[in-house]
């Protein structure tokens, strides 16, 4: 740190490789004692000149002030970040106002470039942004954030058939197994996207485990319930029931539609009488409201992940402004197509070899710059994603995007602040969605994985 208190570190801002720096100003009384804080008029000029005359930098000033029922959520936020109480964060917020100079409209300040957001984006103030490209990308970012919860459901498209003959990209439909991915996503989004579930695990069994059933489920409130935590039972495909959750929906055999489940053991017994195959769907937590909560589908323009949402039902909300509002209605972006490979689009690694020897090994040794010839590379998917990422951001319902692994990589290294080389080395699980949760405020995401499986189709 400077002694000098004018100074600023310039061989760390020379070692850096990016265009862009950020000074963050603290929200306490003390924080006025240095020249860096911007809490008046005459420390925003003096820090502009500064920055202009020896970085040669443009210089911009960014406002956030709330009231109303935000500013009562910046209150709770920030006594719950500091470990304090309503009204000792109060105190401080109060204290600081009466130090701070907000931005004057007055045109006293109209020389140095500033956006003003009230409530967020509830309302925008921009002042000379506009005539470069880098401050119109800044003010269109900032106007789709919002500081409330963020739940984002990234899921693979389920197993195609150009998965199962090992292909490249192409447009086909779902294989057998992929199709069976499908209608349980959609029970995942019933009780867990678009509900208040907080675990779902979906459990394939024979007709040599219908009659441990007994032994492991017992009625209680209504209902069948995990008698203890499931081990070594049937295909969960990696996930576990945990003691009481509920059994809410069953499918028998495969192909068929899942129905409610029965409330009385008998009452499965004779449901599952003479099926070979049957798979259970045990819920955790409340399940009081399926489809209860308004979320929103994004899938890519091809046919496997639209076919993937097919069976996600869409019941008519009433949403908060008391207009119509279509659960799960889904919205296809091109932008959010698998990486084209080009000349090998729909051939088999084998069929590619044959064709250009190399071209595997030079993917793997530069999987983030490698194109296709007449294709697409990431940093091409990266390109094509920005719109897409920067639209996510405004959304405050619950989503659930089905794409493809190299897009889904590069929104799950956005997401969970990878850098690319990081992000491309993801491994997007296929038969499972990864749920990711931030607040909007800083926080660290927070990431979980709920496999739904099949992992392979018991024969019937």
């Amino acid at each position: 740190v400077s002694a000098d208190p004018y100074d600023f570190d310039q061989k760390g801002y020379s070692a850096g490789t990016g265009g862009f720096a950020i000074i963050l100003s603290s929200d306490s009384v003390a924080s006025t004692k240095s020249l860096w804080s911007a809490h008046t008029k005459w420390h925003r000029r003096w820090m502009a000149k500064k920055l202009e005359d020896e970085l040669k930098a443009e210089v911009c000033f960014i406002e956030i002030t709330v009231d109303g029922p935000k500013g009562d959520k910046y209150l709770t936020d920030l006594a719950a970040y500091r470990g304090m109480g309503l009204k000792e964060a109060s105190e401080i917020i109060q204290d600081y106002q009466d130090h701070y100079v907000p931005i004057q409209m007055d045109g006293s300040e109209d020389h140095t470039p500033f956006i003003h957001l009230m409530n967020y984006t509830h309302k925008m103030v921009v002042n000379k942004m506009m005539r470069s490209f880098v401050g119109s990308a800044v003010c269109h970012f900032l106007s789709n954030l919002h500081p409330f919860e963020h739940n984002i459901y990234l899921a693979r498209h389920g197993e195609s058939e150009f998965n199962v003959e090992g292909r490249l990209g192409g447009d086909s439909g779902l294989s057998r197994r992929g199709e069976e991915f499908a209608r349980r996503l959609a029970e995942f989004v019933k009780y867990i996207v678009c509900g208040h579930a907080s675990d779902l695990v979906c459990v394939t069994i024979t007709a040599a485990d219908v009659p441990q059933l007994k032994d492991r489920l017992v009625e209680l409130k209504g209902g069948l319930v995990a008698f203890d935590n499931w081990e070594n039972f049937g295909d969960s495909s990696g996930a576990e029931v945990l003691r009481l959750m509920q059994l809410k929906r069953i499918q028998v055999g495969w192909g068929t539609d899942f129905r409610d489940a029965p409330v009385t053991a008998e009452d499965l017994e004779r449901l599952l009488q003479g099926a070979k195959v049957a798979t259970l769907v045990m819920v955790g937590g409340d399940t009081s409201q399926p489809s209860g909560v308004p979320g929103r589908l994004w899938t890519s323009s091809l046919k496997r992940t639209i076919d993937t949402a097919q069976f996600i039902e869409h019941p008519k909300l009433v949403g908060p402004d008391g207009k119509d509002f279509f659960q799960m209605r889904g919205r296809q972006f091109r932008n959010m197509d698998e990486v084209y490979a080009g000349e090998y689009d729909g051939l088999t690694e084998e069929e590619i070899r044959n064709r250009a020897p190399n071209v595997i090994e030079d993917r793997k040794r530069d999987k983030l710059g490698f194109r296709y010839p007449r294709g697409e590379s990431y940093y091409d998917v990266i390109s094509r994603l920005e719109s897409v990422m920067s639209h996510l951001e405004r959304i405050q319902q619950p989503i659930l995007l089905i794409s493809h692994q190299a897009v889904l990589r590069m929104m799950y290294g956005w997401l969970m602040h990878l850098n690319r080389e990081d992000a491309v080395g993801t491994q997007v699980k296929q038969h499972a969605v990864s749920r990711i949760q931030f607040d909007g405020l800083g926080g660290s995401p927070a990431e979980k994985l709920f496999p739904l499986g099949p992992e392979r189709l018991q024969e019937e």
